[in-house]
C-alpha cells in the first residue's frame, strides 16, 4: 500500500514527490501514480474494505432532510430570506 495525498487546485511548496513516504499529487499525475503501482487486493478485497468504510466512516456533512414547517406544510414552494 502507498499512501497518498491529493491536493486538488492547491499548490505544493514542495519539490520533492513524497514526504515521510506519503506521495504528493496535483491530481494530474493521480491515474499515472496508481497504475504504476502493483495490484495488492484483488476486486472482492477492494469491495469488503468498501463496505467496513461505508460502515464505520462517518460523513463530513449530511444535510438535513427538507422538512416544512407545519404552518406551511400543504406548501410545496420554499423561500430562503437573508
Amino acid at each position: 500500500m502507498t499512501p497518498v495525498l491529493c491536493l486538488i487546485g492547491g499548490r505544493t511548496l514542495f519539490s520533492q514527490k513524497s514526504v515521510a513516504g506519503v506521495f504528493l499529487s496535483d491530481g494530474k499525475d493521480l491515474a499515472h501514480l496508481v497504475l504504476d503501482r502493483p495490484v495488492v487486493l484483488d476486486e472482492e478485497q477492494v469491495q469488503v474494505v468498501a463496505r467496513q468504510a461505508d460502515r464505520k466512516l462517518v460523513p463530513a456533512y449530511v444535510p438535513a432532510p427538507y422538512a416544512p414547517s407545519s404552518s406551511r406544510a400543504g406548501s410545496t414552494s420554499r423561500t430562503c430570506s437573508r
